[in-house]
């Protein structure tokens, strides 16, 4: 999925890399996942994004966490989110255009209702400077994180940063190159995120196969076949159907330490 930032965000983010650069390493890995692995962060199954049903807008939140499974390099607060938006473009292309950045260790849930109205401003700004661009309706410690207190109503924001906003995520990945302790961070978040991303797609797309075409083939709708490419866990006469579908044959192997394989 195409990434953008709004030139506010891309403010947030580079004071960001000069104040923490391990969080700046772990916003970035979030941010290359949903480039990576688009609206898939946001099975139910995962840690990593999440849809905001209270919005008007396709929302959604980038999630830096407390330690969980999902998250176990989140070893202490912050607790961070980063909300962006859905966007199509005229060849109906989904893009995730990244609004806003934020720590919400202190507020909980409470840090969401202004946050989430400065975001859709921001949203509303984006699209009267990219009209193309269109915004899509909703579906159904001790760390020191800059504040992000800008508000559309009261900045201005030059052509020459809306310029740059455009190829700001490219930028900053360039700029995380040059920050050790960030491209650690970064490479351990991005590992982890994507151990965990759909293993029956991967098989899919081995196969140079569409969704539609196993769907065929498994006589269900594209849509169940994205979900159970999303499931952690199915029926293993379910799974031996996908690999039938993609052309290959399932053999499971057990291995015993006191012995052979056994299969």
């Amino acid at each position: 999925m195409e990434v953008r930032y709004h030139p506010l965000f891309e403010r947030w983010l580079a004071e960001l890399a000069k104040t923490d650069e391990e969080i700046f390493g772990e916003v970035m890995a979030l941010l290359t996942a949903l480039e990576t692995h688009g609206r898939d962060l946001d099975d139910e199954r995962r840690e990593e994004s999440h849809p905001v049903v209270t919005s008007r807008y396709d929302m959604h939140a980038l999630r830096r966490t407390p330690p969980s499974e999902a998250a176990p390099y989140a070893d202490r607060p912050p607790v961070l989110r980063i909300l962006y938006a859905i966007c199509r473009t005229p060849d109906r292309a989904e893009v995730a255009v990244v609004l806003l950045g934020g720590d919400k260790t202190a507020l909980g849930n409470n840090w969401y209702p202004a946050n989430l109205t400065e975001a859709e401003a921001r949203l509303d700004q984006h699209a009267r400077q990219h009209p193309d661009r269109e915004a899509r309706e909703p579906m159904t410690t001790t760390r020191t994180i800059p504040t992000d207190t800008a508000k559309v109503a009261d900045t201005t924001i030059s052509d020459q940063e809306w310029a740059q906003a455009e190829n700001a995520h490219e930028r900053f990945k360039a700029l995380l190159e040059t920050k050790p302790r960030a491209k650690a961070r970064y490479d351990a978040v991005l590992a982890e995120i994507n151990s965990r991303q759909a293993t029956l797609r991967r098989l899919r797309e081995a196969r140079a196969l569409t969704q539609s075409t196993v769907a065929e083939l498994l006589d269900m709708d594209q849509s169940e076949v994205s979900r159970l490419e999303r499931r952690s866990d199915m029926l293993l006469s379910t799974l031996k159907r996908f690999v039938a579908a993609t052309g290959g044959e399932m053999h499971i192997v057990v291995t015993y330490p006191d012995g052979g394989p056994v299969e």
